[in-house]
């Protein structure tokens, strides 16, 4: 039987919730943005960064 280490890495979700407001300082996003701009010292620095987006383009009906 063979041992195998597995060094797995950390997960976090982030939504940017209804539009792009916590990005354009929005009014009711400040503790948001505050945990987003601190969130670099809480975690180590990642390997690789996965953005998944559900967002896409499509005709406009008329």
């Amino acid at each position: 039987m063979s041992t195998k280490t597995t060094n797995k890495g950390h997960a976090l979700f982030l939504s940017h919730g209804g539009g792009p407001f916590p990005l354009i300082g929005g009014m009711g996003h400040e503790a948001m943005i505050a945990f987003t701009k601190n969130l670099s010292t809480l975690l180590p620095k990642p390997d690789a960064i996965v953005i998944i987006s559900a967002h896409w383009e499509a005709s406009q009906m008329q």
